[in-house]
């Protein structure tokens, strides 16, 4: 092999070098990893996969069989006639511990004297699964049939 063909080998070489790299390069692109999403922590990925299953609907499962002993068998922001008005679901969660607070709230209840019920859960995520503990009850009367504040207290 004389001079001028190692150094077409060489350049051959190279060239094959590059493209492989640019290859690669365009590969990681298509696949859809940025720099910014290779340098996440998987801890920090799976964080964020733990809270966003927390959904609505999760939080609204976990709370089920004690909604439905009260007679909500669902929670329609627009309201379910003749039940109740609105409701909403309010899920506030401590992202260090897995921890948190499913607050429902059924408003403008189709009755004479409760205006509205408020159930709240203490939620935390274990084995996998978001567990519900404590659950508390608090209802808001109607103007002339007792208390304005959520309460344990009956309305007239």
């Amino acid at each position: 092999m004389n001079e001028n063909q190692r150094g077409l080998a060489l350049v051959v070489i190279i060239l094959i070098i590059i493209v492989l790299l640019a290859g690669g390069i365009l590969a990681w692109q298509y696949l859809g990893v940025s720099e910014k999403e290779a340098e996440v922590p998987k801890e920090e990925m799976l964080k964020e996969e733990i809270i966003e299953d927390l959904s609505p609907t999760t939080a609204f499962l976990l709370l089920s069989d004690v909604l439905a002993l009260h007679g909500f068998k669902d929670c329609l922001p627009g309201g379910d006639v003749p039940n109740y008005s609105s409701c909403i679901i309010d899920i506030d969660i401590s992202e260090e511990k897995y921890e948190g607070i499913i607050t429902v709230t059924y408003d403008g209840l189709y009755d004479d004297s409760i205006k509205a019920e408020r159930f709240r859960a203490t939620v935390m995520y274990q084995n996998g699964q978001w567990v519900r503990g404590d659950v508390s009850w608090e209802q808001q009367c109607w103007p002339r049939r007792g208390h304005q504040d959520f309460s344990t207290e009956f309305c007239l």
